[in-house]
């Protein structure tokens, strides 16, 4: 089946994030056999509408898939709903495909039922897409569409192991700053009053192979020209210490790209850091989130200033 998969995020502040999302779904459903075409609004947005007509009629789609990663700017002196893009963006593509339609992402997780309601696709999936795409494109190959509406996934372990990049999609990315995503587990132990993390991932840490993430790691520069890795893990340093694992797996096969991520200010040794360093980590974003113990305590990040 050619599964047509849309990317609707067009934010780019704090800066243009690759939508991982598609290389996740998009390896899954290649692997199952489908055919795939992914286009990235982002990356297309001077002339968003024209380029997706073209990219549709071109490729013919027998499903197209909408994934939404975020329901508003989350800044309330900038305040912005970009469920109103997905909107116009769905509207796009019933004018120019009768392929049924699926939604899926973050945001979508967040309030299926609502947006199901704005946007009247034939689909939504709940949470992890992979498995459940590939099941949906089967089942429409075949002629046996589900009876539910709403796909709900229950949560898999490391269901996300076929990546498929886009080389189109990542020039975007590549020139302006070089970053490109790889992510190497899923779920947050945390208790961060304001994260949907845990919601969308789950509270049990699920991790992928190290070597795999390398794989993927060196895959990016040697055939995208990537610059610098995000690792876009909800922690990196989870308590585990897997992502110890994934350093001396990078420092065992030679990475030379600089790499980054989210980190939490605990439990980080100085051999620890030694580790990470020598691995290629040249940046960390630390959740402080605040100054103050009473309002560390308030919203349950679970440490403390000192």
């Amino acid at each position: 089946m050619r599964c047509f998969l849309i990317a609707t995020n067009k934010a780019q502040t704090p800066y243009p994030v690759y939508p991982l999302a598609l290389a996740c779904l998009a390896g899954a459903l290649i692997e199952a056999g489908h055919e795939v075409e992914q286009f990235d609004c982002l990356g297309q947005q001077e002339n968003v509408r024209e380029n997706l007509a073209a990219a549709i009629g071109r490729f013919q789609p027998e499903l197209v898939g909408l994934s939404i990663r975020n329901l508003d700017s989350e800044d309330s002196t900038r305040p912005e709903s970009f469920l109103q893009d997905a909107v116009r963006i769905m509207g796009w593509v019933r004018d120019n495909t009768p392929a049924p339609v699926v939604i899926g992402g973050a945001a979508f997780s967040l309030m299926p039922e609502r947006i199901v309601n704005l946007l009247q696709p034939d689909f939504g999936i709940v949470g992890e897409g992979e498995r459940l795409l590939v099941e949906l494109a089967d089942s429409l190959a075949k002629n046996m569409p589900p009876t539910e509406k709403i796909l709900r996934s229950p949560l898999a372990e490391a269901p996300w192991k076929s990546l498929s990049f886009d080389r189109k999609i990542s020039s975007y990315y590549l020139k302006r700053g070089g970053i490109l995503n790889v992510q190497t587990k899923r779920g947050c132990p945390y208790r961060c009053a304001y994260c949907s993390y845990p919601l969308l991932e789950g509270k049990q840490i699920r991790t992928r192979e190290p070597e795999a993430v390398v794989d993927d790691v060196l895959r990016l520069e040697r055939d995208f020209q990537a610059r610098y890795i995000f690792f876009t893990d909800s922690v990196f340093n989870d308590p585990g210490g897997s992502y110890l694992e994934v350093c001396e797996a990078l420092i065992r096969r030679g990475n030379r790209l600089p790499w980054t991520g989210y980190f939490r200010p605990t439990r980080m040794k100085r051999e620890h850091m030694d580790i990470m360093k020598r691995s290629g980590l040249d940046a960390m974003e630390v959740g402080t989130d605040c100054g103050c113990d009473a309002t560390l305590a308030s919203v349950n990040k679970g440490f403390t200033i000192t």
